[in-house]
């Protein structure tokens, strides 16, 4: 008798703070005629955020974050509902993430302004070098660090 395929779930939910440490641009645009068809322009855009993660994952705290504008967001047939993907672990952990349009153009203002100083990611437990990210932020101050310094304020 056969026995059926558990399916393990994406397991729980960790999560990373990067201190952002640089940034890199990129705008490309082409034009591009394919056979039969008008033609058309094409751009696309790229920021990449490097870093410290405020804790290791699986040994590892150099990060690289590369996000692009993304106009619709369709949901992936694996995993959770995902916003981007951790594809590798080592010899750092590589982040790419698509954002919506508006949202990107304020995302690269505000690490243009060079205001961008932190970036916190929330992504399943990586299985086989990858792993699901479900949810970013993008800040100029650190989300553990005002918890650190509550923390220190109530109990002196």
């Amino acid at each position: 008798m056969a026995r059926a395929k558990h399916r393990r779930g994406p397991g729980p939910i960790m999560a990373r703070e990067m201190r952002v440490s640089s940034v890199a641009f990129s705008v490309s645009i082409h034009a591009e005629k394919p056979r039969g068809a008008e033609p058309a322009r094409e751009s696309r855009a790229w920021l990449d955020l490097e870093g410290t993660l405020n804790e290791p994952l699986r040994g590892v705290s150099s990060a690289t974050m590369t996000l692009h504008p993304e106009a619709e967001w369709h949901r992936g047939t694996l995993g959770p509902p995902s916003i981007g993907g951790i594809i590798g672990l080592k010899p750092h952990i590589q982040c790419v993430v698509g954002v919506p349009n508006d949202d990107f153009d304020r995302v690269w203002l505000i690490a243009s302004a060079g205001h961008l100083k932190f970036c916190h990611i929330a992504f399943t437990e990586p299985e086989r070098r990858h792993a699901f990210i479900v949810s970013t932020s993008f800040s100029s101050k650190s989300e553990y660090e005002d918890d650190r310094e509550i923390r220190s304020v109530g109990e002196t």
